[in-house]
């Protein structure tokens, strides 16, 4: 059965915790609904980790469409959420027309990052009908500005403001909220004032629910030294670089391929073959 918004709202109301992964592909968005994870990310960090950009700032609104592709045939009754990417949600029209367009791709609604200075695109898309998931804390698409890839909210300045952020998103309309890298004390009063739910990244045990990058926790990240919000839970890089290993030796020691790896003919058919390239 298709999982929906309503699955999300009723699970929180229960108290139940939410898991939410980024996830860029076929394979692994099959296996993630299998399990049951209750929200996907079609993330802009596909930007480093499938792409091997620096950042995030050279994924485009095409690159997510495709991506989100993928992932919704992977995962067809998905709870699916795509990012709108930097530059793709200047204003209200640009916004509508991005997240339309990620809508027929197979997103159930658009994740945006920013606070009080974005209520308006998310009032306008949500107006309109579009499903909005907010991001605050440390925004990568605003790194730069922030300093560098840095927790948020560790002042009382900055804190505060990242309080009235969450207020302002809400109240134009989004139906979720990203707190990322900040104090657990911070994501905490957040949580408890919103009546949305709150999923953390490096923000605490307290939110509503948990992101995560899968290829983080799975040892495929595209830094050495993931950030130390990160559970490394196997690491599938090993795994593959012993089978990539095991292969090269096997087929340069004539191990492989074997004779119940290929195919032979019928031996009377071989030697009619054979007979007639002779002739």
């Amino acid at each position: 059965m298709k999982k929906t918004i309503l699955d999300i709202l009723s699970k929180r109301s229960n108290k139940q915790k939410l898991t939410e992964i980024a996830v860029y592909d076929y394979p692994t968005a099959r296996i993630a609904e299998q399990i049951g994870i209750d929200i996907f990310i079609v993330g802009d960090s596909l930007g480093m980790n499938m792409l091997g950009f620096p950042d995030t700032i050279p994924v485009t609104v095409e690159m997510i469409d495709i991506f989100t592709g993928a992932v919704r045939r992977g995962a067809p009754d998905a709870f699916i959420i795509s990012d709108l990417p930097f530059g793709s949600y200047f204003t209200a029209k640009q916004a509508y027309e991005n997240s339309c367009r990620l809508t027929r791709a197979g997103a159930d609604g658009v994740k945006i990052e920013g606070g009080g200075e974005i209520s308006e695109i998310i009032a306008a898309l949500s107006d309109r009908g579009i499903l909005v998931h907010g991001h605050i804390g440390l925004t990568p698409q605003s790194y730069r500005k922030l300093g560098g890839y840095k927790t948020q909210g560790r002042d009382v300045k900055r804190a505060l403001e990242l309080v009235e952020d969450a207020k302002k998103i809400e109240e134009a309309g989004a139906m979720l909220i990203l707190l990322e890298a900040m104090p657990s004390p911070l994501a905490k009063i957040i949580t408890e004032r919103a009546s949305v739910p709150i999923i953390g990244v490096g923000a605490g045990p307290y939110c509503d629910g948990v992101a995560i990058v899968l290829n983080d926790f799975i040892g495929l990240a595209h830094i050495d030294h993931p950030p130390r919000y990160v559970k490394k839970y196997c690491d599938a890089s090993q795994v593959l670089r012993q089978a990539l290993q095991d292969f090269k030796n096997d087929v340069e020691n004539m191990l492989y391929p074997s004779p119940e790896h290929f195919y032979n003919m019928p031996k009377d058919q071989e030697q009619e073959f054979l007979d007639h390239l002779k002739k």
